[in-house]
């Protein structure tokens, strides 16, 4: 089960590897996330060839250990299969920003409270 969001945003995904390591790892940022699932249709496609298969798999690995380096002394290949689904849910926190609310008064509008004049 994925971590809860604050705790991704706040220290990453967490890992732990049968060494006993924990590496914590910022979410698969899209880029990736799409050339690994591009290869992960082709590796779960049993009407392919082994040979393209074998190729999809090692594709994958490649991507993975370029984008977690960390990770590499720590897991194999094979435990490249088991980790990538819980990486396709990691968050990084991106939103779209609002407009901010005007502050202020607009130029040559009168500061005086309600009711009062101003004196110049």
């Amino acid at each position: 089960m994925p971590a809860p969001i604050v705790e991704q945003l706040l220290n990453g995904l967490k890992v732990q590897c049968a060494d006993g390591t924990v590496v914590s790892c910022r979410p698969l940022p899209l880029g990736d996330a799409m050339a690994i699932l591009d290869c992960w249709d082709q590796l779960a496609d049993k009407t392919l060839t082994d040979k393209i298969r074998a190729a999809a798999r090692i594709t994958i690995c490649r991507r993975f250990a370029k984008t977690y380096p960390q990770l590499a002394d720590h897991i194999s290949t094979g435990d490249v299969e088991t980790l990538v689904p819980g990486f396709f849910w990691g968050r990084t926190g991106a939103m779209v920003m609002s407009e901010a609310p005007a502050t202020g008064t607009p130029s040559g509008a009168s500061t005086s409270p309600s009711g009062a004049t101003s004196p110049t």
